[in-house]
């Protein structure tokens, strides 16, 4: 018996068709209630965790990063510049976190959840929620400044400022991030 070319290709698309349909079916399966995997915060991996699970470990870290001090220095400096996050107003939101987490490849609509969903076994990066109080920012850069100003040297007041809230939620931390200076 012999098979028409546009019949081998119906049976084609149907052949693939159904293998994506089981795959999908299988994925859901694995990751239902829990995170994708693949999905991380910061280099903390929560994928194949349950919410519950997810939101202990991401409660720890974030108490660890808040308490965690921050090392800022420069040649010319008289001494190293550091602060503790929780002393800018800094909070690691780890709920708000969680949710952002658990909605990798749930919140959109199908077709752009199902994307998401094998974007997230290759990797996904989940920032933290949560941001600095920009009042306590502003006048730990004025002291910094002032301590700057008096070894003749410049802050790049706006590069510190975005540096700050940007190494605000790195795991591991460095020991020492560069202070910018203008003209750099």
């Amino acid at each position: 018996m012999r098979i028409s070319r546009a019949m081998r290709i119906a049976l084609v698309g149907v052949l693939v068709l159904g293998v994506a349909v089981f795959i999908l079916l299988i994925e859901l399966g694995v990751n239902a209630g829990l995170i994708h995997h693949g999905v991380s915060v910061q280099g903390i991996n929560l994928g194949g965790m349950t919410a519950a699970n997810a939101g202990k470990l991401l409660e720890k870290e974030g108490d660890t990063l808040k308490k965690t001090l921050v090392v800022f220095g420069r040649d010319g400096l008289p001494r190293k510049l550091s602060f503790e996050p929780r002393t800018i107003g800094w909070q690691p939101r780890w709920k708000r976190t969680l949710r952002a987490a658990m909605a990798v490849g749930r919140d959109q609509g199908p077709f752009d959840a199902l994307v998401e969903r094998a974007r997230a076994w290759f990797g996904i990066e989940v920032p933290w929620a949560g941001s600095p109080k920009p009042e306590e920012v502003d006048r730990l850069l004025t002291e910094w400044e002032e301590i700057a100003e008096a070894s003749g040297l410049t802050i790049d007041r706006g590069a510190l400022r975005y540096k700050i809230r940007r190494v605000l939620s790195y795991r591991p931390r460095q020991s020492l991030y560069r202070v910018p200076l203008t003209g750099d």
